[in-house]
């Protein structure tokens, strides 16, 4: 028999939480939306086997005496009743998308009113939304997309009406247009180019030229346009790379902060940070006190919780440059308040994690040893940046034959782990490959000259300055460095 846990039906039921169960359950009652009795009953039968709908008394036998007692088994018409239900509760869901757009609900009576020839009333609804637009400081794309259907209603409404008078609301509703696509294209292309940085994915852009030459144009009414300003600046800052980009992307963050809902700020702020992390992997490590400043107004803020949770990779990263920051009370207090807020799913992972970073950035490297060979960590990734964390331990305890095992169970490691991407790979491997070379002079520095040893460092040096797409450069260049002076 077919497990109903892999049933559509009940993967969308157990999406649900206990509340829009209930509110589903009030929605199937209701005889504007449904007139079968049989469907409501079908739910009340379903409910007690929520989330899961996996139990084992959850049959089709059990379902169907349920609902046709005292008849014998049809399938077809336990799957019919199932269906109906089924596009029930899609209704529902785009009910409940549609309680969360306040403005396309407006929108949306525009448009009846409109097709009913309701002029007065029409007037009336459209200067409340356009006063409620322009009295909201988000300044988006979804607030010029609101402003395009605006216009365009209105539009509609005297072309309906036959007046013989000018009407500048087809002009405003193209200019709004305007800027909701030039916004929505300068967005897209910027993940775009960020997914080629991040993911060497062979992904072509197009038509973003002529729509930086138009913003060029001395008499277009976009180019200040708070929106357009910050992803055509993230536009030149990632084809181009120049600091002034970032300079001037922290600029107009600062100034236009209110100008958008959290959810976007959020993706503004992560394109600084990948430019900040992006220099402090090619060995600029100034960088480290940038994006430790912009986690801190994320922070401060409250923009870096997203509901009441925080990304574990975002705790991760927060604690990492915090520690190279040396702000080490901060990253306790962090790690107390924060912790909880982490999904389980990641929770143990991360804090273990960063725990273990901050013992060994505090010179408590033992503990930090037992953390990291007690903890299984169940995710690739961590368990990548143990070893990278358990290594350096190793290293400044001088603790030569530990070293030399855990180096070629990272090599097996990363040989035989199928989680991790090509390019990682090759990043830590192109790590082990250098940091192989510091070890070997660090490890023969009593039986070589003193010009020998430094000449090796220094070729040792070259090399780290030449490196590209290697994994914790900063660091390596760091230890070659102060063995040389």
């Amino acid at each position: 028999m077919k497990s109903f846990n892999q049933n559509k039906l009940f993967l969308t039921l157990g999406s649900l939480t206990a509340a829009e169960l209930k509110r589903f359950q009030q929605y199937v009652d209701s005889p504007f939306f449904n007139h079968s009795k049989r469907l409501s009953q079908l739910l009340r039968v379903l409910i007690p086997f929520a989330p899961e709908y996996n139990q084992t008394r959850l049959t089709r036998e059990f379902l169907f005496e349920q609902l046709f007692p005292g008849e014998d088994i049809k399938s077809q018409q336990l799957r019919e009743q199932m269906s109906f239900l089924y596009r029930l509760l899609k209704g529902f869901l785009i009910h409940l998308e549609l309680q969360s757009r306040e403005y396309e609900q407006k929108l949306l009576l525009l448009t009846q009113l409109r097709k009913r020839q309701l002029g007065r009333s029409f007037a009336t609804e459209a200067n409340a939304l356009a006063k409620g637009l322009d009295s909201s400081k988000i300044r988006d794309s979804d607030y010029h997309w609101t402003q395009y259907q605006l216009a365009y209603e209105t539009s509609n409404l005297a072309a309906q009406q036959e007046l013989r008078t000018y009407d500048a609301s087809l002009a405003h509703a193209m200019q709004h247009l305007d800027t909701w696509y030039y916004i929505q294209k300068l967005r897209g292309s910027n993940e775009m180019m960020n997914r080629q940085h991040i993911l060497q994915a062979d992904e072509k852009i197009y038509g973003v030229e002529p729509i930086l030459s138009a913003l060029n144009l001395p008499d277009n009414p976009l180019t200040d346009i708070p929106a357009i300003l910050i992803y055509k600046e993230i536009w030149f800052l990632m084809q181009e790379g120049k600091e002034r980009n970032y300079t001037r992307l922290k600029e107009l963050l600062s100034t236009y902060a209110e100008s958008f809902h959290p959810s976007e700020s959020r993706l503004i702020y992560k394109n600084a940070q990948n430019y900040c992390i992006r220099q402090i992997n090619a060995g600029n490590t100034r960088f480290e006190h940038e994006l430790f400043g912009l986690y801190q107004q994320q922070l401060s803020s409250g923009l870096i919780l997203i509901g009441e949770q925080i990304a574990h990779t975002d705790f991760k990263n927060i604690v990492t440059v915090a520690l190279r920051e040396r702000q080490f009370d901060w990253v306790e207090a962090f790690l107390k308040r924060y912790r909880s807020k982490v999904s389980l799913l990641y929770r143990e992972n991360v804090y273990n994690f960063c725990w273990a970073s901050y013992l060994q950035a505090t010179s408590q490297t033992q503990k930090a040893i037992r953390v990291l060979n007690t903890v299984e960590f169940s995710d690739a990734y961590y368990q990548l940046s143990a070893k990278h964390l358990l290594l350096r331990c190793y290293y400044e305890q001088k603790d030569w034959d530990a070293l030399t095992f855990l180096l070629n169970s990272f090599q097996h490691f990363l040989a035989r782990n199928k989680e991790i991407s090509t390019k990682n790979r090759g990043n830590h491997l192109n790590f082990l490959k250098y940091f192989r070379k510091l070890l070997t002079i660090h490890e023969r520095t009593a039986i070589m000259s003193p010009a020998d040893s430094q000449l090796r460092l220094q070729k040792l040096s070259l090399a780290l300055e030449q490196a590209k797409q290697t994994a914790h450069l900063g660091w390596l260049k760091e230890q070659t460095s102060q063995l040389l002076h």
